[in-house]
């Protein structure tokens, strides 16, 4: 049917707020992402922090990476948990512990199901 198509693209662009680069013919489509970084991304206080951090040097200090986790929380508080794990750069689990950390000090909730849910940054 090809349903697939529109809910790539329209995610890619809710998301990115890019066009994809679509070439194809007859027998074939290729759809091109480009993927752009975020330059930086405001956590607590308006600071801004750089995602780009260096391949060899991980985010693995637990006190940063909340607050960094809390500052994407707050900028899009729909980001996924596998984002998050690849903009710090460590695994999805380290993630899951650090936010049912979070939310044993009450500093964040997610309200909704796991797909369509959102966070919300209390504290």
């Amino acid at each position: 049917m090809g349903s697939g198509f529109y809910k790539m693209i329209n995610g890619w662009k809710s998301y990115y707020k890019t066009e994809p680069e679509i070439a194809g013919n007859f027998d074939y489509y290729k759809i091109v992402f480009r993927y752009k970084p975020l330059k930086n991304v405001p956590v607590n206080g308006g600071v801004n922090v750089p995602v780009n951090v260096p391949v060899n040097v991980p985010v693995n200090v637990p006190e940063e990476r909340l607050t960094l986790l809390l500052g994407y929380m707050k900028a899009n508080d729909r980001i996924t948990m596998e984002k998050m794990a690849y903009l710090l750069k460590v695994d999805v689990k380290t993630i899951k512990r650090d936010i049912a950390k979070l939310k044993k000090e009450g500093m964040v909730k997610r309200t909704g199901s796991y797909k369509k849910g959102k966070w919300e940054v209390v504290k």
